[in-house]
């Protein structure tokens, strides 16, 4: 980027077009705008993506130190390199748990845009909803007729989800269809398999063993009140 400045000297008399009182100042820039901006998305990635910790699952075997792009598509739209910090692995699962650190790819063909930012004017504020049933609160909760912890391979129990109406019980008035039994472990791909199974869909009660655990293993049920009214 180039600009030039014509500067008048103090003690000088202007006298019509004459410029011999003038001084030509010349200024070059070492960049233009837009590789000015280039750079600033740059430094954008890096804030970005460096320093944020990540966990993710994979049955690749990958050393510590490894590079690797965690891309998600689907739900957070997340693009960023990272570098594998820790492994764990147990022999009850083909699954690696990764733990990494984000780091900036700092790629110089990255396009580069210039953002103008203006003060909201509050129009994305939607009207009112209609008022809820006074005096009316859910509470759920799951129920082990075995406890809650169990040993490695002596996991034997039945879960029961409870449903409250404010302090009355409404459980037994739910359709089961309404219940649907979720499972997180150290397998998130045997998970999916799981709460799409006929285990997991439309029952308040489901049987635990052994065999519906993957190392530590986490259960619990969602419930869908749409429609309902006592």
């Amino acid at each position: 980027m180039r600009d030039t400045n014509i500067v008048r000297t103090v003690d000088s008399i202007y006298e019509g077009e004459n410029s011999d009182n003038l001084l030509s100042e010349e200024l070059l820039f070492v960049h233009e705008r837009t590789l000015a901006q280039a750079h600033a998305n740059l430094l954008g990635q890096f804030h970005r993506h460096a320093g944020s910790q990540y966990t993710f699952f994979s049955a690749v075997d990958l050393n510590c130190g490894t590079l690797v792009r965690l891309i998600d598509d689907a739900f957070s739209g997340l693009n960023v390199s990272v570098l594998v910090t820790a492994r764990t692995f147990t022999d009850e699962s083909a699954v690696y748990r990764y733990e990494a650190v984000g780091i900036s790819a700092f790629d110089l063909s990255a396009p580069a845009y210039l953002e103008v930012l203006d003060r909201g004017k509050n129009d994305t504020v939607g009207s009112p909803g209609p008022p809820g049933v006074d005096g009316s609160s859910y509470t759920v909760s799951i129920q082990s007729s075995n406890g809650s912890i169990f040993r490695p391979e002596q996991v034997d129990t039945i879960l029961t989800f409870h449903v409250f109406q404010n302090t009355t019980e409404i459980t037994e008035e739910l359709d089961a269809s309404r219940f649907r039994w979720k499972r997180l472990s150290a397998d998130p791909i045997d998970d999916g398999r799981w709460k799409t199974s006929s285990k997991a869909i439309a029952h308040k009660s489901v049987e635990i063993k052994n065999a519906d655990c993957v190392g530590r293993t986490v259960f619990f049920c969602e419930i869908d009140l749409t429609g309902y009214e006592a």
